[in-house]
């Protein structure tokens, strides 16, 4: 019988041991507090009530708006070729040289970052779509398609609006941490 562990092995193994670990202190408290209530982490239930907000917004409900953000993210971070060529036109329009971020929608602060990413570099980025860079290489197709929701004007007002709201969602966050 073998005892060593692969990581993921070892990482079950822990986080099953700060679980149990935070249970018996849980126990031990309720035991010279019966009138205790167990409250998840502030921060986690901002997480959670923004999560079930974003549920009653249709561009959001239907994932419509993140998959697009996504779409973007691996058409653009899949090549090189694409990257560099987006960091070129991001210099010719005197945009910051920013690479597209991953959008994670349970980490808020991932969330915002792919976000203000997109809006500080809107220009470039539909530049890059329009041209003829982004459309006639491998994932043609992906380009004309991510252009057509990129200038939609649902995305471009819903980027700008969400950017307000995850940028108070994030210090509020920041505050609680």
């Amino acid at each position: 019988m073998s005892l060593c562990l692969t990581k993921r092995e070892a990482d079950a193994v822990m986080s099953e041991i700060i679980v149990n670990k935070r249970l018996i202190s849980d126990l031990k408290m309720l035991e010279h507090a019966p009138c205790m209530v167990h409250v998840h982490c502030v921060e986690h239930c901002l997480t959670l009530a923004c999560s079930d907000a974003a549920k009653d917004v249709p561009y959001l409900h239907v994932t419509h708006y993140k998959n697009t953000l996504k779409n973007l993210y691996v058409h653009v971070n899949g090549s090189d070729v694409r990257q560099f060529k987006l960091e070129a036109l991001q210099e010719i329009m005197n945009e910051p040289t920013l690479r597209l971020k991953d959008p994670i929608s349970i980490r808020w602060l991932s969330m915002e970052g792919a976000v203000k990413t997109i809006q500080q570099c809107y220009g470039s980025i539909v530049a890059y779509l329009q041209s003829n860079e982004g459309r006639y290489t491998v994932g043609d197709d992906i380009a004309e398609g991510l252009l057509k929701e990129v200038t939609h004007f649902k995305f471009s007002v819903f980027t700008a609006i969400l950017s307000d709201i995850l940028s108070v969602i994030q210090l509020q966050s920041d505050l609680l941490d």
